[in-house]
C-alpha cells in the first residue's frame, strides 16, 4: 500500500514539475503581452509598451519584461516619462492549475522616472492614473492559439519592489536626481505603504520610513493623498546645498526628519 502511494506522489510530483517546465509552450505570450500591455496602460492612463517579454519556468514560473516604457503627458514632450531596464512578475502556479494566469510580487530594475515642472508648477506626472471605462478584455488562451480553454488573467499587484530607481526632477531653474532608489510598495487598508532608501543631492541619504498613498478610484496621481515619515542624513550639508544650487555658509553633519502631506501636486514639508 506505501509502495503505491509513494508511485502515486511521485506521479503527481512530475506532472506538476512537467507543466511547470512546460509553461513558455503552454501559453499564450502574445495574448500575454497584450493584456499587460492594456492593463498597464488602463492603469496609469498613457500607453504603454515594451521591447520583448518572456516566460521563465525556473526558479519560480515568471514573466520578464525588457524596455519597457510609459508615454509622456505630450504637454511635456515625446521622451518617455519612465523607463525601466526590466520588470519581472510571478506566475501563481495555483491560479495556473485553475485555469486563470494571476501575476503577482512586481519587481522593477532600474526604473527611470523624468518628473517635469513648468513655469506654472503644473507637473507631468500629475495626469498619470486610471484611464477611467472598463479595463482590457480579450483573456489570454492555453496553447498559443490551437483550441483551448480560455484563461482570464489577472494583475492583482499586491506588491511592487522597486530596485535601483532613478528620479530626475526638473524644473525651469534646476535639475534635482535621486537615485539608489531601494522601494518596497504593499497595499494596505490605507492605501498604498511604501518603506525604503535612497540617496539624494550631495550624497544624503533618505530613509522612507513609512510612506502612504491613497488612490481615488478614476482620479490621476496628482490628486493622491499622500503622506509619508522621511530621515534626513548628511555626511556635510554644505555639499548637499551646493548640489541644489544653495550657499548655507555651513558645513558639517546632518540629521533629521522631514514631515510630508497634502496630495501629490501640493505637498507640504515639515520638520
Amino acid at each position: 500500500m506505501l509502495k503505491w502511494a509513494l508511485i502515486g506522489l511521485l506521479a503527481v510530483a512530475l506532472i506538476v514539475v512537467g507543466s511547470i517546465l512546460a509553461l513558455p509552450w503552454l501559453l499564450d505570450t502574445p495574448a500575454i503581452q497584450a493584456y499587460i500591455q492594456q492593463a498597464a496602460g488602463h492603469a496609469l492612463g498613457r500607453p504603454v509598451k515594451f521591447d520583448s517579454l518572456s516566460i521563465t519556468a525556473l526558479p519560480l514560473p515568471t514573466v520578464r519584461l525588457r524596455g519597457l516604457q510609459v508615454a509622456e503627458d505630450p504637454a511635456f514632450g515625446s521622451a518617455p516619462v519612465m523607463t525601466v531596464a526590466e520588470g519581472r512578475m510571478r506566475i501563481r502556479l495555483w491560479s495556473l492549475f485553475q485555469g486563470r494566469v494571476d501575476l503577482a510580487n512586481l519587481l522593477l530594475q532600474e526604473p527611470r522616472v523624468h518628473v517635469v515642472e513648468d513655469a506654472a508648477g503644473h507637473l507631468n506626472i500629475a495626469t498619470l492614473g486610471d484611464s477611467g471605462g472598463p479595463g482590457p478584455a480579450a483573456p489570454p488562451r492555453v496553447g498559443k492559439g490551437r483550441p483551448a480553454a480560455p484563461v482570464t488573467a489577472a494583475v492583482p499587484l499586491t506588491r511592487i519592489r522597486i530596485a535601483n530607481g532613478t528620479v530626475d526632477y526638473d524644473t525651469p531653474a534646476r535639475r534635482v536626481t535621486v537615485d539608489r532608489i531601494n522601494l518596497t510598495v504593499t497595499q494596505s487598508a490605507g492605501g498604498l505603504r511604501a518603506v525604503g532608501e535612497a540617496q539624494g543631492p550631495g550624497g544624503v541619504k533618505l530613509t522612507i520610513a513609512d510612506a502612504v498613498v491613497t488612490l481615488a478610484s478614476g482620479r490621476p496621481v496628482g490628486d493622491a493623498q499622500m503622506r509619508a515619515t522621511i530621515e534626513v542624513e548628511s555626511r556635510d550639508v554644505s555639499a548637499a546645498a551646493a548640489a541644489l544650487g544653495v550657499s548655507t555658509g555651513v558645513s558639517g553633519p546632518l540629521e533629521g526628519r522631514l514631515e510630508l502631506a497634502g496630495t501629490m501636486k501640493r505637498l507640504t514639508a515639515s520638520g
